[in-house]
């Protein structure tokens, strides 16, 4: 089923999806516009940062991070973001830039650190929604936290100010994965401090105006619990499901996607996670409403069952319905629409969506982003690049479990193939070993299961072969070190070295064809949302500030 394209041809998107649609006789045919998407035409808008990461400080310590964002010339700090407020540059720190801070209710100018470039993006697409916005995410004792959750917050009032002149509604739906389902209804004043579904929703839409035009549902989503999905081909500790998607889609034509988890302190705390996030605008952004829309229907069908509620609401009043579908046709209602022709600057990408909604939420081979990358990974030609969280994972810290098989086999076996036949440099970085978001396999223990793999599907090449195409793997940790040296006695006085902890799912393939989503190399049964997109001048621009950077300040494995 596997094409081998000749190293003088680089795969294109379109090849990948034509893969998926007609391999082994179309039997993902009818998934077709559901778990994955014929290429369209998009953008990458130059007045924004559509490349996004947390916290995009590399070449730089930890001591250098927190300094400089704790530094404040005015001695005055935001009270809801805790960020210094500053009138001109000279009262920042010299990594953060005194900005107007849009996800703030009243715009206040703040010292940003790069990181919060995110929670300006989402605010300013909220706030200008004029039809529909979807939130998905992974959720972790709420639905989001911290300065996201505030984010969120300030936005929808911004929109319910605006709302009250549009002569139509405004659907918003915030749905979690639902791994601390806490879900007590509205009567249960005892748990009033939880972050329970229904205080969630509260807290979003207390103080929203009145006569506004927003319907708001919140909503947790889990199909499978090792208790009662015992079926299938998994161990028992993979027998459970629930949605792992990130992404915010606003009117069927913007979208936000990646890896990051919207919580607070992860993310924009002391030791920030290591992540990253595309904003493009374009026909992609209807894949993720028809993503949303499956899990909502979900919910709505096994309401009250396992992590499985939602609430809504609406004329400022909250009661226990959904809010289901979404239309991803054109609404006559969206007053103007997005420029997608190419200014200057703009980016024009190719891009189709690759997602898996298996494991009772669709059918069990209802996931073709596992066969998306195997076959884009066997068809390389050059090289090869994967930020991940891990590559392996290990279950119940004692059985190493290998990435899941697609019909085309497994990441494994398509890296250990493109080194031996089309001699592919393959460069990978997981998170720090010894931190918390880490699967606790070594390195080591990558290539090892990389040689091996060769060895079964090479049988007749000789050990000394084997090892000498090897040097075409490389191997790293995501960790800060820092550079650059003291130049900055202002509010940069120590030098130490620190680590970060690495939550990437990225991936990118003859710097053209590179990834962007939720989905984990490591062995899972989650529901998952992603895009692959194609241009190499977009390529270009994310190996510079993103890739290369990323790789000089890793801890990498000796060859």
């Amino acid at each position: 089923c596997i094409n081998n394209f000749s190293n003088s041809y680089a795969i294109s998107i379109d090849q990948i999806y034509e893969h998926i649609k007609t391999v082994n006789n179309g039997v993902y045919a009818k998934y077709d516009n559901i778990t994955y998407s014929s290429p369209s035409q998009n953008v990458l808008k130059n007045d924004h940062n559509w490349l996004m990461q947390t916290p995009k400080l590399w070449g730089y310590s930890l001591e250098q991070y927190l300094l400089s964002k704790n530094y404040s010339g005015t001695s005055k700090f935001d009270p809801i973001f805790h960020l210094p407020v500053c009138n001109n540059q000279t009262d920042c720190g010299a990594l953060s830039k005194c900005e107007v801070a849009n996800f703030s209710l009243d715009k206040t100018k703040l010292c940003l650190m790069p990181e919060h470039d995110i929670l300006n993006n989402i605010a300013t697409n909220i706030e200008n929604a004029q039809y529909s916005v979807d939130i998905i995410q992974l959720g972790n004792w709420g639905i989001t936290t911290g300065e996201f959750t505030e984010t969120i917050k300030n936005a929808l009032y911004s929109l319910a100010l605006k709302s009250k002149n549009f002569d139509h509604k405004v659907s918003i739906r915030i749905l979690e994965g639902s791994l601390v389902p806490f879900t007590s209804s509205n009567n249960l004043a005892d748990f009033e401090d939880l972050p329970t579904l229904y205080n969630y929703i509260r807290n979003l839409t207390k103080n929203l105006p009145q006569n506004n035009q927003l319907i708001i549902s919140v909503a947790t989503q889990r199909s499978c619990d090792p208790f009662f999905c015992t079926d299938g081909p998994y161990p028992f500790g993979l027998n459970i499901s629930w949605n792992h998607g990130k992404l915010t889609s606003i009117d069927n034509q913007k979208l936000i996607t990646g890896g990051e988890n919207y919580w607070g302190e992860d993310y924009l705390g002391n030791n920030p996670v290591s992540d990253s996030m595309i904003a493009i605008s374009g026909p992609i952004a209807k894949t993720a409403t028809i993503y949303a829309n499956v899990l909502w229907n979900y919910v709505e069908n096994n309401k009250g069952f396992s992590g499985n509620y939602c609430y809504t609401y609406t004329n400022n009043q909250i009661n226990n319905t959904c809010l289901v579908n979404t239309s991803i046709s054109p609404n006559p209602n969206i007053i103007g629409s997005v420029n997608y022709h190419h200014d200057d600057g703009d980016i024009i990408v190719q891009a189709m969506s690759v997602n898996k909604l298996n494991h009772k939420v669709l059918n069990d081979d209802a996931d073709q982003s596992e066969i998306a990358r195997v076959y884009v990974f066997k068809n390389a030609t050059k090289s090869i690049k994967i930020s991940q969280q891990a590559i392996f994972s290990k279950l119940q810290s004692t059985k190493v479990l290998p990435p899941i098989k697609s019909i085309d086999g497994d990441v494994i076996e398509s890296l250990a193939y493109a080194i031996h036949k089309n001699n592919v440099d393959v460069s990978i970085i997981t998170s720090y070993m010894n931190g918390e978001y880490t699967s606790y396999v070594p390195l080591s223990y990558i290539r090892d299961q990389i040689k091996n793999s060769i060895i079964l599907q090479f049988p007749s090449m000789p050990i000394s072969s084997i090892d000498h195409e090897l040097k075409l793997l490389h191997l790293a940790e995501t960790m800060y070190f820092n550079k650059i040296g003291n130049t900055d006695n202002k509010n940069i006085n120590k030098i130490t070295a620190g680590t970060v902890h690495g939550h990437n799912k990225f991936w990118m393939v003859d710097d053209h064809i590179f990834y962007f989503g939720s989905h984990n190399i490591y062995a899972s049964t989650l529901q998952e949302y992603g895009i692959i997109l194609d241009s190499y001048q977009a390529a270009e621009r994310i190996n510079l500030e993103f890739w290369n950077p990323m790789w000089d300040n890793s801890n990498q494995l000796a060859e």
